[in-house]
C-alpha cells in the first residue's frame, strides 16, 4: 500500500517504486531492492567479489552485505567460505584468491601461510607435505629435489655436505656416509689420493728386483734392484746369489 506525506501525496513503500504519473507502487523485481520510501526505481542487489562472502542475502528492502573470508579460506560470493585446497594457501583475509605453494615449501594445517621444507626433505611445489630424500639423498631446507654425492665422495650427515673419500679408498658411485667408500685391498690395491672412485692395482716388481716396501692400502709397491752377483726373477722373489 502506498503512504500519504503530509501534502496528500502517497509515498510507495519499501520495495516497490513508482515512475512519475503511475497511480500504482510496483514491487521491486527479484535481485533489486529499494530501502526508501516513495523511491522512483529499485537498485541492482550487490554481487559479492570473490574472496568475500554473502554476510546477508539481498531482500526486496535491503541490499546485501559482504564480508571478507578469514586467512586460509576463500569465498565465491556465496553465504559460505571455503578452505584453501591442499597446496595452496591464503595468508591474509580479503585476498581474492588461494596461492599456490611454491617449490621447496608447504603450506600449514590452516593454509594460513607457508614453511620452507627442514632439512633432507623436498618438495616440488602446491603441497602441504614434504617429502623425505631417498636413501642416500640428501638437502638443504627450502630444496625442491634432493642431492647425491658423486663418484669418490660420501655424504657427512653434520655438515649435509658431500665430502671426499679418504686415501686407502674409493667409491665408484658416491656413498651415503663414509662406510660406503671401500678400503682398497692390501697387497692387491691402493689409493693414495682422496676423493677417488677405483682402488690402482698394486705393481709387480720385474726381474732383476725385489720389493723394498709391500704395497698398502695408500702406497704402491716400492722395488728395488739386485745388488751386484745377486738376481731375482722378480714379482715377490728376493734376490739371491
Amino acid at each position: 500500500m502506498p503512504l500519504s506525506d503530509r501534502t496528500g501525496v502517497q509515498l510507495c513503500e519499501k520495495g516497490f517504486y513508482s515512475i512519475s504519473g503511475l497511480t500504482e507502487c510496483v514491487e521491486c523485481a527479484e535481485g533489486f531492492f529499494s530501502e526508501e520510501l516513495g523511491a522512483m526505481g529499485c537498485s541492482a542487489c550487490t554481487a559479492c567479489d570473490l574472496g568475500k562472502r554473502m554476510k546477508r542475502e539481498c531482500t526486496a528492502i535491503a541490499d546485501a552485505t559482504c564480508e571478507d573470508c578469514e586467512a586460509g579460506t576463500f569465498g565465491n560470493g556465496t553465504s559460505a567460505c571455503f578452505m584453501c585446497a591442499s597446496g595452496t594457501y591464503r595468508s591474509k583475509a580479503g585476498q581474492l584468491y588461494c596461492a599456490t605453494v611454491v617449490a621447496g615449501f608447504y603450506s600449514n594445517e590452516q593454509r594460513t601461510e607457508v614453511e620452507k621444507c627442514p632439512m633432507n626433505t623436498f618438495s616440488i611445489g602446491a603441497t602441504n607435505l614434504c617429502e623425505a630424500c631417498p636413501p642416500g639423498g640428501h638437502s638443504v631446507s627450502g630444496n625442491s629435489s634432493c642431492e647425491y654425492c658423486t663418484t669418490g665422495l660420501y655424504h657427512d650427515a653434520v655438515s649435509n655436505t658431500c665430502l671426499k673419500c679418504p686415501s686407502g679408498t674409493a667409491s665408484i658411485s658416491g656413498a651415503a656416509n663414509i662406510t660406503g667408500c671401500l678400503s682398497c685391498e692390501t697387497g692387491l690395491s691402493y689409493q693414495p689420493n682422496e676423493g677417488q672412485g677405483v682402488c690402482l692395482p698394486c705393481s709387480t716388481c720385474g726381474l732383476g728386483t725385489e720389493i723394498a716396501r709391500e704395497c698398502d692400502e695408500v702406497s704402491d709397491t716400492v722395488c728395488a734392484s739386485c745388488l751386484p752377483s745377486f738376481a731375482s726373477l722378480g714379482g715377490d722373489m728376493a734376490c739371491e746369489k
